[in-house]
């Protein structure tokens, strides 16, 4: 049971980007490729050109990555939950305080949604 509420607050810690001050705006300039991230069977797929305008996809998924800090916050009560001598040793916490310390913040979800 400890290994699953491990890898669940190591899944969702992925969903939070929240820097200090958000954010901010979406930068096309920026991006990151991914590498061995192409699924199989595309890739033999030959690129069809620009999707026409107005045209819409049914999904996609985008992986955020916590901040420095956040990784470290989240390691650090993942480490005191399991030591015996810390106040938070077996303190278990809610979804939805896990959420407010470490999941993606309601601003920068709008921040991206509406970006795209």
């Amino acid at each position: 049971m400890k290994r699953y509420a491990v890898l669940s607050f190591f899944l969702l810690s992925l969903l939070r980007a929240q820097t200090p001050g958000g954010l901010g705006p979406i930068d096309d300039s920026v991006r990151v490729t991914l590498a061995n991230e192409i699924a199989p069977q595309l890739q033999t797929a030959q690129d069809q050109g620009p999707l026409a305008a107005g045209a819409s996809i049914d999904s996609i998924m985008l992986l955020l990555k916590p901040t420095a800090a956040q990784q470290q916050a989240l390691s650090s009560l993942l480490a005191d939950q399991q030591d015996r001598a810390s106040a938070n040793y077996h303190h278990w916490l809610t979804p939805a305080q896990f959420a407010d310390s470490f999941a993606l913040s309601s601003a920068d979800y709008t921040t991206i949604t509406l970006g795209w």
